[in-house]
Protein backbone atom coordinates (compact mmCIF):
# COMPACT_ATOMS: atom_id res chain seq x y z
CA UNK A 1 0.00 0.00 0.00
CA UNK A 2 1.26 3.48 -0.76
CA UNK A 3 0.31 7.14 -0.77
CA UNK A 4 1.75 9.93 -2.86
CA UNK A 5 1.64 13.70 -3.07
CA UNK A 6 2.46 15.67 -6.20
CA UNK A 7 3.74 19.24 -6.32
CA UNK A 8 4.02 19.37 -2.55
CA UNK A 9 4.30 22.69 -0.72
CA UNK A 10 4.69 23.03 3.04
CA UNK A 11 3.56 26.06 5.00
CA UNK A 12 5.99 28.88 5.65
CA UNK A 13 8.72 27.98 8.13
CA UNK A 14 7.83 24.30 8.33
CA UNK A 15 10.51 21.64 8.04
CA UNK A 16 10.31 18.00 7.02
CA UNK A 17 8.15 17.24 10.08
CA UNK A 18 5.30 19.05 8.31
CA UNK A 19 4.63 15.84 6.34
CA UNK A 20 2.95 14.37 9.42
CA UNK A 21 -0.20 16.38 8.77
CA UNK A 22 -0.42 15.40 5.10
CA UNK A 23 -0.06 11.61 4.91
CA UNK A 24 -2.25 9.23 6.97
CA UNK A 25 -0.20 6.77 9.00
CA UNK A 26 3.02 8.82 8.73
CA UNK A 27 4.48 10.60 11.75
CA UNK A 28 7.73 12.59 11.89
CA UNK A 29 9.23 14.01 15.09
CA UNK A 30 12.56 15.14 16.46
CA UNK A 31 14.22 15.90 19.78
CA UNK A 32 16.86 17.91 17.92
CA UNK A 33 14.73 20.67 16.43
CA UNK A 34 15.04 20.97 12.66
CA UNK A 35 17.69 18.24 12.41
CA UNK A 36 17.71 14.46 12.98
CA UNK A 37 14.01 13.64 12.34
CA UNK A 38 12.60 10.22 13.21
CA UNK A 39 10.00 8.69 10.88
CA UNK A 40 7.19 6.32 11.87
CA UNK A 41 4.78 4.49 9.59
CA UNK A 42 1.71 2.92 11.20
CA UNK A 43 3.40 3.49 14.55
CA UNK A 44 6.54 1.55 13.62
CA UNK A 45 9.76 3.45 14.14
CA UNK A 46 12.72 3.91 16.45
CA UNK A 47 12.61 6.42 19.30
CA UNK A 48 16.39 6.18 19.83
CA UNK A 49 17.77 9.74 19.50
CA UNK A 50 21.34 8.55 18.97
CA UNK A 51 22.51 10.07 15.70
CA UNK A 52 23.96 6.73 14.57
CA UNK A 53 20.81 4.72 15.29
CA UNK A 54 19.27 2.95 12.29
CA UNK A 55 15.61 3.53 11.57
CA UNK A 56 13.04 1.05 10.17
CA UNK A 57 11.68 3.78 7.86
CA UNK A 58 14.07 4.50 5.00
CA UNK A 59 14.21 7.93 3.38
CA UNK A 60 15.17 8.18 -0.30
CA UNK A 61 15.76 11.58 -1.91
CA UNK A 62 16.22 11.72 -5.68
CA UNK A 63 17.00 7.98 -5.78
CA UNK A 64 19.68 8.20 -3.07
CA UNK A 65 19.11 6.59 0.32
CA UNK A 66 19.67 8.96 3.26
CA UNK A 67 20.65 6.59 6.03
CA UNK A 68 21.85 8.96 8.74
CA UNK A 69 19.12 10.94 10.49
CA UNK A 70 20.96 14.21 9.82
CA UNK A 71 20.82 13.62 6.07
CA UNK A 72 17.11 12.89 6.39
CA UNK A 73 16.48 16.44 7.62
CA UNK A 74 17.30 18.22 4.34
CA UNK A 75 14.54 20.80 3.73
CA UNK A 76 11.66 20.05 1.36
CA UNK A 77 11.45 22.53 -1.52
CA UNK A 78 10.92 22.29 -5.27
CA UNK A 79 9.56 18.77 -4.69
CA UNK A 80 7.55 17.22 -7.51
CA UNK A 81 6.42 14.03 -5.84
CA UNK A 82 6.41 12.30 -2.45
CA UNK A 83 5.67 8.59 -2.15
CA UNK A 84 5.03 6.74 1.11
CA UNK A 85 5.22 2.96 0.80
CA UNK A 86 3.83 1.22 3.86
CA UNK A 87 5.11 -2.15 5.00
CA UNK A 88 8.38 -4.02 4.40
CA UNK A 89 10.19 -2.93 1.21
CA UNK A 90 13.36 -5.02 1.47
CA UNK A 91 12.92 -6.79 -1.86
CA UNK A 92 13.47 -3.56 -3.81
CA UNK A 93 15.03 -1.13 -1.33
CA UNK A 94 17.17 -3.27 0.97
CA UNK A 95 17.85 -2.93 4.68
CA UNK A 96 16.14 -0.65 7.22
CA UNK A 97 12.82 -0.68 5.37
CA UNK A 98 10.79 -2.99 7.63
CA UNK A 99 8.19 -0.27 8.32
CA UNK A 100 8.31 1.26 4.83
CA UNK A 101 9.96 4.05 2.89
CA UNK A 102 9.39 7.73 2.19
CA UNK A 103 10.60 8.70 -1.28
CA UNK A 104 11.11 12.27 -2.53
CA UNK A 105 11.58 13.32 -6.16
CA UNK A 106 12.63 16.88 -7.00
CA UNK A 107 11.64 18.67 -10.18
CA UNK A 108 14.21 17.82 -12.85
CA UNK A 109 15.41 20.00 -15.74
CA UNK A 110 13.51 20.15 -19.02
CA UNK A 111 14.00 22.06 -22.26
CA UNK A 112 10.99 24.24 -21.40
CA UNK A 113 11.76 27.42 -19.48
CA UNK A 114 9.85 27.62 -16.21
CA UNK A 115 10.13 29.24 -12.81
CA UNK A 116 8.27 29.67 -9.57
CA UNK A 117 8.57 31.69 -6.36
CA UNK A 118 6.90 31.74 -2.94
CA UNK A 119 7.27 34.30 -0.15
CA UNK A 120 5.94 34.14 3.42
CA UNK A 121 6.13 37.04 5.87
CA UNK A 122 4.91 36.79 9.44
CA UNK A 123 5.44 37.87 13.02
CA UNK A 124 8.50 37.00 15.12
CA UNK A 125 10.65 38.23 12.24
CA UNK A 126 9.50 35.42 9.98
CA UNK A 127 10.62 35.79 6.37
CA UNK A 128 10.69 32.68 4.18
CA UNK A 129 11.43 32.49 0.48
CA UNK A 130 11.43 29.59 -1.95
CA UNK A 131 12.15 29.83 -5.67
CA UNK A 132 13.26 27.81 -8.68
CA UNK A 133 14.09 28.39 -12.32
CA UNK A 134 15.05 26.02 -15.11
CA UNK A 135 15.10 25.40 -18.84
CA UNK A 136 17.20 24.49 -21.84
CA UNK A 137 20.79 25.72 -22.02
CA UNK A 138 21.57 24.08 -25.38
CA UNK A 139 19.70 21.63 -27.58
CA UNK A 140 20.97 18.72 -25.45
CA UNK A 141 21.70 20.40 -22.10
CA UNK A 142 19.16 21.68 -19.58
CA UNK A 143 19.44 22.88 -16.01
CA UNK A 144 17.42 23.80 -12.95
CA UNK A 145 18.32 25.53 -9.68
CA UNK A 146 16.20 26.02 -6.57
CA UNK A 147 16.81 28.00 -3.38
CA UNK A 148 15.20 28.14 0.05
CA UNK A 149 15.68 30.48 2.99
CA UNK A 150 13.69 30.23 6.22
CA UNK A 151 14.19 32.73 9.01
CA UNK A 152 12.66 33.44 12.40
CA UNK A 153 13.92 35.62 15.26
CA UNK A 154 14.54 34.35 18.78
CA UNK A 155 11.46 35.06 20.87
CA UNK A 156 11.69 32.91 24.02
CA UNK A 157 13.11 34.55 27.15
CA UNK A 158 15.31 32.58 29.55
CA UNK A 159 14.35 33.95 32.95
CA UNK A 160 16.97 31.81 34.69
CA UNK A 161 19.79 33.70 32.97
CA UNK A 162 17.80 36.90 32.56
CA UNK A 163 18.35 36.96 28.80
CA UNK A 164 15.47 38.13 26.63
CA UNK A 165 14.82 36.64 23.20
CA UNK A 166 17.37 33.90 23.83
CA UNK A 167 15.82 30.94 22.01
CA UNK A 168 13.40 29.74 19.37
CA UNK A 169 14.79 31.32 16.23
CA UNK A 170 16.50 29.81 13.21
CA UNK A 171 18.11 30.63 9.88
CA UNK A 172 17.97 27.76 7.41
CA UNK A 173 19.42 28.26 3.91
CA UNK A 174 19.57 25.61 1.21
CA UNK A 175 20.18 25.33 -2.52
CA UNK A 176 20.03 22.46 -4.99
CA UNK A 177 20.59 22.19 -8.72
CA UNK A 178 20.54 19.72 -11.60
CA UNK A 179 22.14 19.49 -15.03
CA UNK A 180 20.65 17.10 -17.59
CA UNK A 181 22.73 16.16 -20.65
CA UNK A 182 21.08 14.02 -23.31
CA UNK A 183 24.26 12.93 -25.08
CA UNK A 184 22.37 10.71 -27.55
CA UNK A 185 18.86 9.37 -27.91
CA UNK A 186 19.85 6.42 -25.70
CA UNK A 187 22.46 7.91 -23.31
CA UNK A 188 21.75 10.58 -20.70
CA UNK A 189 23.53 12.07 -17.68
CA UNK A 190 21.91 13.79 -14.71
CA UNK A 191 24.24 15.65 -12.30
CA UNK A 192 22.76 16.98 -9.07
CA UNK A 193 24.11 18.82 -6.06
CA UNK A 194 22.83 20.45 -2.90
CA UNK A 195 24.05 22.54 0.05
CA UNK A 196 22.56 23.47 3.43
CA UNK A 197 23.53 25.86 6.22
CA UNK A 198 21.35 25.85 9.36
CA UNK A 199 21.85 27.93 12.49
CA UNK A 200 18.96 27.41 14.85
CA UNK A 201 17.67 26.18 18.18
CA UNK A 202 17.28 22.62 19.42
CA UNK A 203 13.92 21.36 20.63
CA UNK A 204 12.35 23.41 23.44
CA UNK A 205 12.02 21.06 26.42
CA UNK A 206 9.89 22.29 29.32
CA UNK A 207 9.51 20.92 32.83
CA UNK A 208 6.44 20.54 35.05
CA UNK A 209 3.81 21.83 32.63
CA UNK A 210 1.35 18.97 33.32
CA UNK A 211 -0.33 18.04 36.56
CA UNK A 212 -0.54 14.31 37.43
CA UNK A 213 -3.55 12.71 35.78
CA UNK A 214 -4.13 15.61 33.36
CA UNK A 215 -3.21 16.17 29.73
CA UNK A 216 -3.87 19.91 29.86
CA UNK A 217 -1.09 22.48 30.16
CA UNK A 218 -0.95 23.98 33.63
CA UNK A 219 -0.06 27.47 34.84
CA UNK A 220 3.68 26.74 34.64
CA UNK A 221 3.53 26.83 30.83
CA UNK A 222 4.46 30.11 29.20
CA UNK A 223 5.06 29.96 25.45
CA UNK A 224 7.53 32.86 25.55
CA UNK A 225 9.48 31.96 28.71
CA UNK A 226 11.70 29.13 29.95
CA UNK A 227 13.85 28.70 33.08
CA UNK A 228 16.93 26.92 31.78
CA UNK A 229 20.20 26.43 33.65
CA UNK A 230 21.88 24.37 30.89
CA UNK A 231 22.02 23.81 27.17
CA UNK A 232 24.68 26.41 26.44
CA UNK A 233 22.14 28.46 24.49
CA UNK A 234 20.46 25.34 23.07
CA UNK A 235 22.08 25.62 19.61
CA UNK A 236 21.50 23.37 16.60
CA UNK A 237 23.86 23.99 13.69
CA UNK A 238 24.57 22.01 10.55
CA UNK A 239 26.42 22.43 7.28
CA UNK A 240 26.15 19.73 4.62
CA UNK A 241 26.42 19.15 0.90
CA UNK A 242 26.03 16.31 -1.56
CA UNK A 243 26.58 15.36 -5.19
CA UNK A 244 24.89 12.70 -7.32
CA UNK A 245 25.52 11.48 -10.86
CA UNK A 246 22.93 9.30 -12.61
CA UNK A 247 23.63 7.67 -15.98
CA UNK A 248 20.94 5.95 -18.08
CA UNK A 249 21.93 3.91 -21.13
CA UNK A 250 19.04 2.47 -23.13
CA UNK A 251 19.94 -0.50 -25.31
CA UNK A 252 17.73 -2.64 -27.51
CA UNK A 253 16.27 -4.93 -24.85
CA UNK A 254 17.42 -3.50 -21.53
CA UNK A 255 18.53 -0.34 -19.72
CA UNK A 256 21.69 0.10 -17.67
CA UNK A 257 21.47 2.61 -14.82
CA UNK A 258 24.28 3.86 -12.62
CA UNK A 259 23.75 6.15 -9.60
CA UNK A 260 26.83 7.45 -7.78
CA UNK A 261 26.39 9.70 -4.77
CA UNK A 262 28.49 11.35 -2.06
CA UNK A 263 26.87 13.07 0.94
CA UNK A 264 28.86 15.01 3.53
CA UNK A 265 28.01 16.59 6.89
CA UNK A 266 31.12 18.61 7.67
CA UNK A 267 29.89 20.79 10.55
CA UNK A 268 27.18 19.70 12.95
CA UNK A 269 26.82 20.66 16.59
CA UNK A 270 23.92 20.71 18.99
CA UNK A 271 23.26 21.03 22.71
CA UNK A 272 20.11 21.08 24.76
CA UNK A 273 18.75 21.39 28.26
CA UNK A 274 16.49 18.36 28.00
CA UNK A 275 15.28 18.50 31.62
CA UNK A 276 13.69 21.85 30.84
CA UNK A 277 15.60 23.67 33.56
CA UNK A 278 14.68 21.33 36.39
CA UNK A 279 17.16 18.51 36.82
CA UNK A 280 15.51 15.87 39.01
CA UNK A 281 13.69 14.23 36.12
CA UNK A 282 15.41 10.87 36.70
CA UNK A 283 16.46 11.13 40.35
CA UNK A 284 13.27 12.25 42.06
CA UNK A 285 10.54 11.55 39.56
CA UNK A 286 10.25 15.01 38.07
CA UNK A 287 8.10 16.39 40.85
CA UNK A 288 6.86 19.99 41.04
CA UNK A 289 9.71 22.47 40.80
CA UNK A 290 8.04 25.31 42.63
CA UNK A 291 5.22 27.83 42.37
CA UNK A 292 3.99 29.10 39.03
CA UNK A 293 5.78 32.40 39.62
CA UNK A 294 9.12 30.53 39.46
CA UNK A 295 8.83 27.07 37.83
CA UNK A 296 12.59 26.64 38.27
CA UNK A 297 13.22 26.20 41.99
CA UNK A 298 16.20 23.99 42.90
CA UNK A 299 15.29 24.25 46.58
CA UNK A 300 12.23 22.11 45.85
CA UNK A 301 14.44 19.03 45.85
CA UNK A 302 17.89 18.19 47.26
CA UNK A 303 18.43 15.76 44.37
CA UNK A 304 18.60 18.17 41.42
CA UNK A 305 20.80 16.74 38.64
CA UNK A 306 21.06 18.63 35.39
CA UNK A 307 20.31 16.65 32.23
CA UNK A 308 22.20 18.52 29.53
CA UNK A 309 23.14 16.72 26.31
CA UNK A 310 25.00 17.66 23.17
CA UNK A 311 27.10 16.36 20.32
CA UNK A 312 29.44 17.29 17.51
CA UNK A 313 29.49 15.03 14.48
CA UNK A 314 31.23 14.74 11.14
CA UNK A 315 30.00 12.10 8.72
CA UNK A 316 30.01 11.22 5.05
CA UNK A 317 28.17 8.67 2.96
CA UNK A 318 29.11 7.12 -0.37
CA UNK A 319 26.74 4.96 -2.41
CA UNK A 320 27.01 3.25 -5.77
CA UNK A 321 24.06 1.56 -7.45
CA UNK A 322 24.07 -0.39 -10.72
CA UNK A 323 20.89 -1.71 -12.31
CA UNK A 324 20.17 -3.81 -15.36
CA UNK A 325 16.47 -3.81 -16.25
CA UNK A 326 14.73 -5.31 -19.24
CA UNK A 327 12.35 -3.15 -21.25
CA UNK A 328 10.69 -5.64 -23.58
CA UNK A 329 7.00 -5.62 -24.47
CA UNK A 330 6.58 -9.30 -23.64
CA UNK A 331 5.01 -10.88 -20.55
CA UNK A 332 8.37 -11.48 -18.84
CA UNK A 333 10.71 -8.75 -17.57
CA UNK A 334 13.53 -8.72 -15.08
CA UNK A 335 15.78 -6.47 -13.03
CA UNK A 336 19.12 -7.24 -11.39
CA UNK A 337 21.44 -4.91 -9.57
CA UNK A 338 24.35 -4.21 -7.26
CA UNK A 339 24.48 -1.71 -4.40
CA UNK A 340 27.47 -0.48 -2.38
CA UNK A 341 27.10 1.63 0.76
CA UNK A 342 29.78 3.19 2.96
CA UNK A 343 29.03 5.45 5.93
Amino acid sequence: MFAFLEGILVEGGADIRGLSARVPGLYVESSNGRVAPRFYIRGLGNIDFDLAASQPVSVIMDEVVKENVILKSFPLFDIQRVEVLRGPQGSLFGRNTTAGIVKFDSYKPTQDFEGRAKLDVGDLGTINFEGAVGGGLTDSLSGRIAVLTQNRDDYIDNDFTGKSDALGGFEDNAVKGFLQWDATDSLSFLLGGHYRDLDGTSSIFRANIFNPGSNSLNENYDRDTVYWDGGGGNPAKIKSHGTTLKVDWDLDNFTITSITSYQDVYDRSARGDIDGGFGCLFTCGGGPAGPASNPFNPAASPFVVNVDTGSDILMDQFTQELRLASNSDGPFNYQVGYFYFDD
